[in-house]
């Protein structure tokens, strides 16, 4: 649920849900959370409080846990100008972990964590994605246990991507973006799917630390359909789009293998002017870009275009 005041300034959120498994968890399984998001002046702030427990797992591991975490967080928001921005957040947390369903606890945390990032976006946007314009977000933090010190490990995020505008309607988009988390409990990354590697199963690359680079050559289908039946009633498709790529990327944790890839083509359609539906097809390349994959894939999802 969110609300705000008249002129959007003020703005919170508020998050209720159950996970319980059995009627013995249901009072232990809610999770709440709540947010206030401050828009009025020039320096954003924003700040919450939560409550998460259920069963979890780390991409990559054979097993899931049980984990209650409850704590609250703090955040600003400076820009540098109208394109440019500058982030900072700090959050405080108790997390309790039991790998068995007996609520043994076998993992104590007070996790402390600050991360300060730098963006800047000054895309123009067509109506399935960005035409011409740049994006880049830098973003590193740092989780610490302040407690017990059974946690401990660093982020660094680096995503920038690039927009040229070849024709009006025509546009070539490039994105590079690096991921790492590195430490004692770091959590895995997940790539793979309609919105990074093209082709392979969604999220179904994990790793410590990934990479994805992506070229693609986005062109106009059709701009208008208009479908007229009895009785008044219409069905309007604005804005086909299609789109050839070429996609490159890996997830890893300490030895790095294979380069995966694919390329192919595909067709977006701006819904109703509220989301884009995107179509794909392609091959898959595997063994460091030695071997096409039998046959072709297919790939249906919502989201905007990188």
């Amino acid at each position: 649920i969110a609300m705000s005041d008249l002129l959007g300034n003020d703005q919170f959120y508020f998050l209720v849900y159950n996970n319980s498994e059995s009627a013995d968890e249901f009072f232990k399984s809610f999770n709440i959370a709540i947010s206030r998001v401050s828009l009025g002046q020039r320096l954003n702030h924003a700040y919450g409080v939560f409550h998460l427990s259920g069963r979890r797992y780390d991409y990559g591991d054979a097993f899931s846990y049980l984990e209650r975490t409850f704590g609250g967080y703090f955040a600003l928001s400076y820009p540098l100008s109208f394109f440019r921005r500058i982030e900072a957040s700090v959050s405080l947390a108790n997390s309790r972990r039991s790998v068995t369903d007996d609520n043994k606890i076998n993992r104590r945390a007070l996790l402390l964590t600050n991360s300060v990032s730098y963006t800047k976006d000054n895309s123009i946007w067509g109506p399935t994605g960005p035409l011409e314009g740049n994006r880049l977000n830098i973003t590193l933090g740092y989780t610490t246990d302040i407690q017990f010190g059974n946690v401990n490990y660093y982020t660094v995020i680096f995503d920038y991507r690039r927009y040229i505008r070849l024709l009006n309607d025509v546009s070539l988009a490039t994105r590079f973006e690096y991921l790492m988390n590195e430490g004692k409990e770091s959590r895995r990354w997940a790539i793979g799917g309609s919105w990074d590697l093209r082709g392979w199963p969604r999220l179904g690359i994990r790793g410590k630390r990934a990479f994805v680079a992506s070229t693609e050559l986005r062109f106009p289908l059709i701009n208008f359909v208009d479908i007229q039946l009895p009785l008044g009633i219409n069905f309007i498709f604005p804005y086909i789009r299609g789109a050839a790529f070429f996609d490159v990327g890996n997830a890893w944790d300490k030895e790095y293998g294979e380069t995966l890839g694919s390329v192919g083509i595909g067709a977006r359609i701006n819904l109703f002017y509220i989301l884009a539906l995107r179509y794909d097809v392609g091959k898959r390349i595997e063994k460091n870009f030695k071997q096409f994959q039998d046959g072709w894939f297919q790939q249906f999802f919502f989201g905007w275009d990188f």
